[in-house]
């Protein structure tokens, strides 16, 4: 049986149906990082923040890892460094984190006692807030697997462990 959508729109609807597969992947990711963190005593609402949200942001301080999206697997671990979270939405985080990032991809190690997550991440806004110091509004595009990372993982695992001893 012929379809009577051409080839072209075909393509679109399963692209569209693959993209939101993976928005709520994101969704559902970052969902179960705010039910795991612990709250500040206050969550922004929308009409708190400059710019006009749909999103609730939810105020979370979670340790990161990040590094930028580089062409080498061995430049992603030189890279990797610590960050901490601001606050969390549906969509994205709110980073602050040392030095400047030259890249708008970066990815992002989420760490907790029961997980460790891989997040593709792309930089939507960075600020400079002092000292060296920079807040970053990230957009999560998509939950990794590690397959393609077993190094980066390594050195994950690796600065996890030296960090659990303290």
């Amino acid at each position: 049986m012929h379809s009577v959508l051409p080839i072209d729109f075909q393509e679109l609807i399963v692209f569209s149906l693959l993209g939101n597969r993976k928005k709520t992947d994101v969704g559902q990711s970052l969902q179960i990082l705010v039910n795991r963190s612990i709250s500040s005593q206050h969550t922004a609402k929308p009409h708190e923040i400059k710019e006009l949200r749909t999103e609730v942001r939810h105020q979370r301080l979670l340790p990161l890892l990040i590094t930028p999206l580089l062409a080498t697997e061995a430049e992603l671990v030189e890279h990797l460094g610590p960050a901490i979270t601001h606050n969390v939405s549906d969509e994205g985080l709110s980073i602050i984190s040392y030095g400047k990032i030259s890249t708008t991809d970066i990815l992002t190690v989420v760490c907790d006692e029961n997980d460790v997550s891989l997040l593709h991440c792309e930089i939507r806004h960075a600020q400079h807030i002092g000292f060296g110091y920079w807040q970053r509004g990230v957009r999560v595009n998509e939950v990794l697997r590690w397959g393609p990372f077993a190094k980066l993982r390594n050195a994950v695992d690796c600065f996890l462990d030296a960090f659990r001893e303290h």
